[in-house]
């Protein structure tokens, strides 16, 4: 007979006890008391954990009933209403259509995302097809490589609404990434308890920045970008940060990230118990005129709140940004180097966002004072000698439904109300 690994094969003695002699051990009365267990305090700490513990879970967040994780498609169906109190708001539904697939054992992915959209009115007709994804992936442990359509704003920056300075804040874009895993740990144990990417370095590739209608895919407009990041663990506190690197090959506007000269920004970001977060990004989109294009922005964010019954609260997002350095003239901050008069100075904005969830159905309430500032989308006919029709690029994006998120004034917010179901 063979013992467990461990364990001698030493024989175990039966030991019969005699019908006179006590088994009681031999111990002094002091000992036998200090040896004796105290069952009345040890239910009664028994009780008041279990009452911690039904108290907590009472409210505990429950996820929502998702489905198969090995669908290839993906829908979902939402109606917003956006508007600052005045009586002209803007009502819209949008349905969004998502196909993925892995092949097989393969490292190869793809994924496509098209979202059709319309105002109110009485016409069935969509007023707006967009591609929002279209992406080839190929990852294996050593390196990851996208290409197509996809959004660059997350990988970027830890925050969810300002940020990404070196990118002047675009969120989906063309391109190539190459991501390159780094294999030094710094107190990380398992990779697969922690919500941040591992240390990487990135490298990105645009052919081009330029709207629908003005692109040239002749070198003249495109753009590169480059990430190195790292995680350290302190506690049950995962620390993350980026450094971001990005650079144009000719000059298109002097006081954006698009100037020739490079752009960069620095993220740090801090995560408790993968529930609570807290990040801050600085960014300066010339270095050559730094003190014109400095900004930090700072957020805090909760995950998995609580549910109440049926009612649940997912997501609790606050933002602020701040420009450091006040300048009239530049452009992408409202300021007009052409005409003086015209021009203003940027002001501190904020954006707020709640979402939550009535079993399966989504109800999502935004609100900001969002002007664009240091996003292509700030930029006015006024300030330029290009010529624009309408808006030169996009501007800041309401996390979550995607759509872009303004206000009139810093004075005058906006909200945005979300109300949809994802299948």
């Amino acid at each position: 007979m063979l013992a467990a690994p461990g364990y001698a094969l030493t024989p175990t003695p039966v030991v019969t006890p005699s019908r006179t002699a006590s088994v009681t051990p031999m111990v002094k009365k002091s000992s036998r008391k200090a040896l004796m267990p105290t069952p009345t305090v040890t239910a009664e700490i028994l009780a008041e954990e279990a009452d911690d513990e039904e108290e907590v879970s009472r409210y505990r967040w429950v996820a929502p009933a998702s489905a198969d994780e090995c669908r290839l498609i993906r829908c979902a169906v939402n109606a917003a209403y956006q508007g600052d109190g005045r009586p002209d708001g803007e009502a819209i539904s949008l349905f969004d259509l998502a196909v993925s697939k892995r092949f097989g054992n393969d490292s190869a992915t793809g994924e496509g995302w098209v979202r059709f959209s319309k105002g109110a009115s009485t016409g069935d007709r969509a007023d707006v097809l967009e591609l929002r994804v279209a992406r080839v992936t190929y990852s294996e442990p050593w390196i990851q490589c996208q290409a197509g359509r996809f959004d660059l704003f997350p990988h970027m920056t830890p925050n969810s609404f300002f940020g990404a300075y070196p990118l002047m804040g675009m969120r989906r874009v063309d391109g190539v990434l190459v991501i390159l895993p780094a294999f030094f740990k710094f107190g990380v144990r398992d990779d697969k308890s922690y919500t941040m990417p591992p240390a990487s370095i990135s490298l990105f590739y645009s052919p081009t920045f330029f709207p629908d209608g003005a692109t040239r895919i002749d070198q003249t407009q495109s753009y590169g970008a480059a990430q190195a990041r790292f995680r350290a663990s302190i506690g049950d506190v995962q620390v993350g940060f980026r450094a971001n690197y990005a650079k144009s090959r000719e000059t298109w506007f002097a006081y954006s990230a698009f100037s020739g000269v490079p752009a960069y920004s620095l993220a740090l970001e801090a995560v408790v118990r993968r529930d609570y977060s807290a990040t801050v990004e600085y960014g300066v989109q010339n270095v050559c005129r730094w003190r014109k294009t400095n900004v930090v922005s700072a957020g805090l964010r909760a995950v998995r709140v609580a549910t109440f019954g049926p009612f649940s609260i997912d997501d609790v997002v606050l933002e602020g940004q701040l420009p450091v350095a006040r300048a009239g003239s530049n452009p992408f901050t409202g300021g007009n180097d052409l005409r003086p008069p015209l021009g203003r100075i940027p002001q501190g904005a904020w954006y707020a966002r709640v979402k939550t969830r009535l079993k399966a159905l989504i109800l999502e309430f935004h609100v900001t004072n969002n002007q664009d500032d240091f996003t292509l989308g700030r930029l006015v006919q006024e300030a330029t000698y290009m010529h624009l029709d309408g808006l030169f690029g996009p501007g800041l994006e309401a996390e979550g439904l995607g759509v872009p998120f303004r206000s009139r004034s810093y004075k005058d917010p906006s909200y945005l109300m979300r109300v949809g179901v994802e299948f």
